[in-house]
């Protein structure tokens, strides 16, 4: 679906007939009215894709499912990784007040923040100067209908403090070509290019995570640096659960088998 958007390598703006049909192309916020009489009404206004880089809080932005997808997977990896560190926070769709000045301030698709204070504290945004803390790590899954995560967003972030951005695009806007990963590190206050592995994997310092994509082109891998697992969302935990309960299943009624087999053995022996 083609939207309205400025690309990074073009100035060129395309504009989707569907953003000029629907005023809601891109989502809706909903405001307070007062009117002439002292009555308080409630009412909907369309978002523009500048929203996109600066929402506000109840913000109703529209997802195709697939990109939901992906975020609820990356989300339940991270989560499940440091569940158990009271430390290391991880969220999603929060937006993040850096507290600089005219710094637009957007609500990351995944952000892991370490040093918290409080782990169990409700976050509808997060505060930077208050807590005292930033994000270590923020991964975006591009969005044909919201652009600026590969160019907008790099700057952005980078002004902000955070040590490392990784891009992962689906390209959801084809059918043939296959996910995408870049990223950025911290140096010296500027982001530079993170550099694949021979196998083509980003490597996340700060979670000790490698990115990378699988053989087919369209599914995201992440696995621990340190031990060589991957980090499984809720539905590969499920699969993947069910593949070692067959083994142990199959293995038992082997096992079983052997044992009849050498008891007619040594009754025939007998």
């Amino acid at each position: 679906m083609q939207t309205s958007l400025k690309t990074a390598h073009t100035d060129e703006t395309v504009y989707s007939p569907l953003a000029v049909d629907d005023p809601f192309y891109y989502g809706s916020r909903r405001i307070t009215e007062t009117l002439p009489d002292g009555k308080t009404i409630y009412r909907d206004i369309p978002l523009t894709q500048a929203d996109f880089l600066n929402p506000q809080e109840g913000d109703q932005m529209v997802q195709s499912d697939r990109h939901f997808a992906l975020v609820k997977s990356l989300h339940e990896r991270f989560h499940k990784r440091y569940l158990y560190d009271a430390t290391v926070g991880v969220f999603s769709d929060v937006k993040m007040l850096w507290g600089i000045d005219d710094l637009a301030e957007p609500a990351p698709d995944l952000a892991v923040v370490p040093n918290l204070r409080s782990k169990d504290e409700y976050h509808s945004s997060f505060d930077v100067r208050k807590e005292g803390t930033r994000p270590c790590l923020i991964v975006e899954v591009v969005s044909p209908r919201y652009p600026g995560d590969e160019t907008d967003k790099v700057a952005i972030y980078a002004q902000a403090g955070v040590r490392e951005y990784i891009i992962l695009n689906p390209h959801f806007e084809t059918h043939n070509l296959p996910f995408t990963l870049q990223g950025y590190r911290l140096v010296d206050g500027h982001y530079q290019p993170m550099q694949p592995d021979a196998q083509g994997r980003l490597f996340s310092e700060t979670t000790d995570v490698r990115f990378a994509i699988s053989g087919s082109g369209y599914s995201l891998i992440l696995t621990d640096a340190a031990t060589g697992e991957q980090l499984l969302n809720d539905e590969e935990e499920y699969e993947a659960r069910l593949v070692a309960e067959a083994r142990a299943f199959a293995a038992e009624a082997e096992v079983a088998r052997l044992k009849a087999l050498l008891a007619k053995r040594s009754t025939n022996g007998a």
